[in-house]
């Protein structure tokens, strides 16, 4: 199930393509359940997609949208997709819930690892859920190419041109262009688009995008709710317990007397048993949400203490 992220003052369209479903079918009707919270400010459909208008919405709120169409063959079907709102964390707050979860031992982790495992776990978090945002890119012509924005992490969708007769159908009207745009290629290099052969046309052009759970000025990663961050800390978490894991295993060399060095081997194995048994949540919760805004939470009992 797909999650896109809004902030609470902005009013956005949302877009369900059925295109691929439908096959040579069309929509015959389309309607919007929008959640109490937010506000349905319009919806539309073609015979292929089908678009709502939404605003609104509480700070930190995770809704539930649903799309039901009939089609002109009688057939119905609905789909679901997660809307967040306004929800951010900090840096600072996940590092410190990371370290009252799993205590340093032997100074381990440090506070420069404490970040990096929560840095590290972002990462796996948002490669595995992105979130789903869109931009607008103003093609002007004679220009091939256009900043996109920090966060972006690969193309949803793009909308090809229309182009019959070398005139562009848009939602602005019909533009003139040469026959060039019937051809249009598009290639990504970081963070800029390069269209191919240069644009000879003006246009306003909608981006549907994966985006990762960027640090604002004031550390906070945006879109990242309460629910998918208690996911991201079952992931740091293992990650510190494999630290420990580690710097147990090490220390358990340094000891001559073998009873010593036995009890360093148990807490190494017991540390690193922790770890993958949070990894195996983490990787659960992530399948289990399909990508919505679902967690869980954990503390530890600290092995041979």
């Amino acid at each position: 199930m797909e999650t896109f992220y809004k902030d609470v003052g902005s009013k956005l369209d949302y877009e369900r393509d059925w295109g691929p479903w439908l096959g040579a079918d069309t929509i015959a009707t389309s309607s919007w359940s929008v959640p109490t919270g937010l506000t349905k400010v319009s919806e539309a459909n073609t015979t292929t997609t089908a678009t709502v208008v939404v605003s609104g919405g509480s700070e930190g709120v995770s809704n539930l949208l649903s799309n039901t169409i009939v089609t002109a063959a009688g057939l119905t079907d609905v789909r679901y997709f997660w809307l967040v709102v306004g929800a951010t964390e900090s840096l600072a707050s996940l590092v410190i819930r990371l370290k009252e979860d799993v205590p340093a031992w032997e100074e381990t982790p440090t506070d420069e690892q404490y970040l990096r495992c929560v840095r590290g776990a972002i990462g796996d978090y948002q490669a595995l859920v992105p979130l789903k945002k869109r931009t607008t890119v103003s093609v002007v012509a004679g220009t091939a190419s256009y900043d996109l924005p920090s966060d972006f992490l690969a193309v949803i969708r793009l909308p090809a041109l229309t182009s019959p007769d070398n005139v562009l159908v848009s939602g602005a009207g019909l533009i003139p262009t040469d026959a060039s745009g019937r051809d249009e290629r598009w290639e990504i290099v970081g963070q800029t688009i390069t269209f191919y052969p240069t644009p000879t046309y003006t246009l306003e052009r909608v981006l549907w995008y994966s985006a990762g759970y960027v640090i604002e000025g004031s550390n906070e990663y945006q879109g990242l709710s309460e629910a998918q961050a208690e996911t991201v800390l079952l992931r740091a978490a293992a990650r510190a317990l494999r630290m420990q894991a580690n710097y147990a295993a090490r220390m358990a060399w340094q000891y001559t007397v073998e009873s010593e060095r036995v009890s360093k081997e148990q807490l190494s194995k017991a540390f690193a048993a922790q770890a993958q048994e949070l990894d195996g949540q983490f990787a659960q919760v992530v399948s289990d949400a399909g990508g919505g805004a679902v967690g869980m939470r954990a503390r530890y009992t600290r092995a041979g203490k």
